[in-house]
């Protein structure tokens, strides 16, 4: 006989597998939990955070547990902590940016301000030469006036005064008129000259505020808003940056695949014996550097250049000095043979040792600020030739270490303009050489020059052409001297080592 199953509470019949009573529900035996390891695909995290109170029922007995419904919320609420975070910094970023701008207002305006003050003192000078001149002119027909009366009465025979003493108050009035005409010469010449320095110095100031103002510019158009964000600007830099190498890579390799060549100009320098070196010159477009430690005379030997080009081949040149003053420049220079008069109109000399003591609190690059600059005023008064003094000194303006990629986007900028560039630098050559990518290795040519102790203690200023893309030069070392005028080159010494 079969065995009859019951249930244990109502006492209805039951299959040997029943888990539970049809009847009253009872549980028959124990059912062991199974977990439910993934939801179905229809089911979806933002389908159970939008909804207030979600009953899914999956199979029979499976649900979504309320655990892992306020596991859901605390990662919601963690992504929308973090993206307030990122919202309150770039708030702070913009305020920071909207600092900037004001600062950059107020420089313009302090800028404005000393225009004004120049134009005032000059129409100034300009009132006192025009009263000293009426002074002179009255003091003249004043004493015109006084020697008609003298001759008069020496005619009519009314004074005593005897003929010696006559002729010696007319050579007193002749010695006294020549020394008015002389003084009104001098005085014009020195109002003149201050005008001319205060007008290009105005000039100067211009260009500065237009830097500037090109400057507020870019940071009002240029700003990205909240929803871009810093990295969809650095990855456009870096897009466009790539793109500028492959375009300058595909049109070298079209140009020498057609057999293309750049007309071959060459930049001077105006001493004989260095041109002689470098086949005829500097080629155009290069950037050099002038390396050598102080003493060396490497700013005179740019000068140089710089001023000869200017009045002998109308070449127009820029002298960017960050350390040596401007006055104290011209005067140096000026001690040397080279007049600031004769290259006035083809070479504008600019310093920016006044620029950094009054803008030595305002916040940003100083590197790009000078960049600018020197491409505003490129823009308006095409010049040939360009000298950086010194490149040491142009590092120390970034608050940050300049890499090999920095030094060659600077080198590539020169290039860009179509502009010979001679770089001044005072680092040690053993240091150059090692530094496999730095600037000794990035620059189209380099031009050492050291102090070498030769016999009997005596010290002597030797150069030497190290290399120059697209000349063919002499590489050995020359002795070469400053004779208050011009520079001279000589093979060394025969034994010195």
């Amino acid at each position: 006989m079969k065995k009859k199953f019951e249930c244990p509470r109502c006492g209805a019949g039951v299959r040997p597998d029943d888990i539970q009573c049809g009847r009253c529900g009872e549980l028959l035996r124990e059912v062991k939990e199974q977990r439910l390891e993934t939801l179905p695909s229809s089911i979806t995290v933002e389908r159970v955070m939008s909804e207030e109170e979600t009953s899914i029922m999956l199979g029979q007995s499976e649900y979504l547990s309320l655990s892992r419904q306020k596991q859901l919320l605390a990662d919601r609420e963690k992504d929308i902590a973090r993206k307030e975070r990122e919202v309150a910094e770039r708030e702070q970023e913009m305020l920071r940016s909207i600092e900037d701008i004001e600062k950059d207002n107020r420089s313009l305006e302090e800028a404005m301000r000393r225009v004004r003050e120049d134009e005032a003192e000059l129409r100034a000078r300009e009132k006192v030469l025009k009263d000293r001149e009426k002074e002179l002119e009255s003091l003249t027909k004043k004493l015109e006036k006084g020697m008609k009366e003298l001759e008069v009465s020496a005619e009519g025979r009314k004074m005593t005064l005897s003929s010696e003493e006559f002729e010696k108050l007319v050579r007193l009035r002749d010695d006294y008129q020549r020394m008015v005409d002389e003084g009104k010469t001098r005085l014009r010449s020195q109002i003149e000259e201050e005008l001319k320095d205060r007008f290009e110095r105005m000039a100067q100031l211009e260009q500065q505020l237009r830097a500037a103002e090109a400057s507020l510019d870019e940071k009002v158009a240029g700003k990205p808003t909240i929803e871009e964000g810093g990295k969809r600007v650095a990855e456009e830099v870096m897009m466009k940056r790539t793109l500028d190498a492959v375009t300058e890579e595909m049109s070298r390799q079209i140009g020498a695949g057609l057999g293309m060549k750049a007309p071959d100009r060459r930049i001077r320098t105006h001493v004989e014996k260095l041109d002689s070196v470098l086949e005829g010159g500097i080629p155009a477009g290069s950037v050099v550097l002038l390396n050598g430690m102080a003493g060396t005379m490497k700013s005179t030997l740019a000068y140089h250049i710089l001023h000869h080009s200017a009045t002998l081949a109308d070449l127009k040149g820029m002298y960017f000095s960050l350390e040596q003053s401007r006055d104290s420049l011209i005067r140096q220079m000026e001690r040397l043979g080279m007049p600031r008069e004769k290259s006035r109109d083809n070479l504008m000399i600019v310093d920016m040792v006044d620029l950094r003591k009054r803008m030595k609190e305002e916040r940003g690059d100083w590197r790009n600020i000078m960049m600018r600059y020197v491409k505003n005023v490129h823009a308006e008064w095409k010049f040939d030739l360009f000298v950086l003094d010194s490149l040491e000194s142009f590092k120390a303006l970034t608050e940050y270490e300049l890499t090999r990629q920095d030094m060659k986007d600077l080198f590539d900028w020169f290039k860009s303009m179509e502009i010979t560039v001679l770089v001044i630098s005072e680092r040690a050559m053993s240091s150059l050489l090692e530094n496999v990518e730095g600037e000794l290795y990035l620059a189209d040519g380099a031009v050492e020059l050291i102090m070498k102790e030769v016999n009997a203690g005596r010290v002597q200023r030797w150069m030497r052409v190290m290399k120059m893309r697209g000349a063919d030069i002499d590489p050995r070392y020359y002795a070469f001297s400053h004779d208050g005028r011009s520079f001279n080159l000589s093979v060394p010494l025969a034994g010195t080592h």
